[in-house]
């Protein structure tokens, strides 16, 4: 039976194979004028190429997320082109700065040996029937952010390590879409059910605290000074002396979401015998000390 502590194992793998090439697309990005924000957004475009993507289709991933600016800073540099008003697609210069930095990182990765190549052999047939599963388990939850993961799937003929890190990315994404299924329903928007976790995340915060450390996100002060009020109307927070605390009401609407997400996340895993499971987590471990 698959537990709760699989999640946190697939994104410490996940994170360790990105110290390894995130910096170098960042370098190869720096080279042509964009930033960490601008390529991967040049990336989530690419999820939807040749469709055009527009601030809507962006925010069904990442509610949170303020894209109306960055998408029209990126076009700006000429990296995207408006096709109607709010659409964009990837100009040329766009497609050749996206597909080179992906190309950095696969350049990265086939450098790296982290363990012994049956293992990972083994690691990627385990990750590539669980994606598959996730895939095609019922709804909910959704699969629109698996889905567009899949888009960038090298192959089962891309070395061995590329594969783990698309197939790692895959089940990120489907996290994302179990979580999603578990709070929408709940009737906040995107700002403020990043508010509530990271109030559920860090004990206490205060306004100031919260903007400072969401600033990545793009959003105005004023957003989070919304939420904040949204969330003290429905007794899910209380302040005092300008911080803020979780309610026991607030702490239990929070913890169900994550364990509905748990819940959502983990029924493909169950398609795996217990024995495969056993190895996935020793894999799982293995590749991440072997990246570090």
């Amino acid at each position: 039976m698959a537990n709760p502590h699989f999640w946190p194992l697939v994104l410490d793998a996940l994170t360790a194979l990105g110290n390894h090439y995130i910096p170098a697309m960042d370098i190869v990005a720096a080279k042509a004028g964009a930033n960490r924000g601008s390529w991967a957004l040049l990336l989530s475009v690419l999820s939807f190429d040749p469709e055009p993507v527009s601030v809507e289709a962006l925010k069904t991933r990442m509610p949170c997320q303020e894209y109306n600016k960055r998408l029209e800073e990126t076009a700006t540099q000429g990296l995207l082109i408006i096709v109607r008003p709010g659409e964009y697609v990837l100009s040329e210069t766009g497609q050749e700065l996206v597909q080179k930095i992906i190309l950095t990182a696969y350049a990265r990765m086939e450098n790296l040996a982290p363990m012994r190549p049956s293992d990972l052999h083994y690691l990627a047939v385990l990750l590539r029937r669980l994606v598959k599963a996730s895939h095609t388990s019922p709804e909910p939850p959704g699969k629109w952010s698996i889905t567009h993961s899949r888009r960038f799937d090298p192959g089962e003929n891309a070395p061995l390590l590329i594969q783990v890190d698309q197939y790692l990315s895959d089940l990120a994404a489907y996290h994302d879409d179990a979580h999603l299924a578990a709070w929408q329903p709940l009737g906040f928007d995107g700002p403020t059910w990043e508010t509530l976790t990271v109030i559920w995340q860090e004990k206490s915060v205060s306004l100031d605290a919260l903007h400072k450390k969401l600033h990545h996100r793009r959003q105005s002060r004023a957003v989070y000074e919304n939420a904040l009020r949204a969330l003290v109307e429905r007794d899910l927070i209380k302040s005092k002396s300008g911080e803020y605390f979780l309610t026991p009401q607030g702490l239990e609407l929070r913890q169900k979401a994550e364990d509905q997400t748990d819940e959502y996340f983990l029924s493909p895993w169950n398609h795996l015998e217990d024995e495969d499971l056993q190895a996935l987590e020793n894999l799982l471990k293995m590749i991440t000390e072997g990246l570090s």
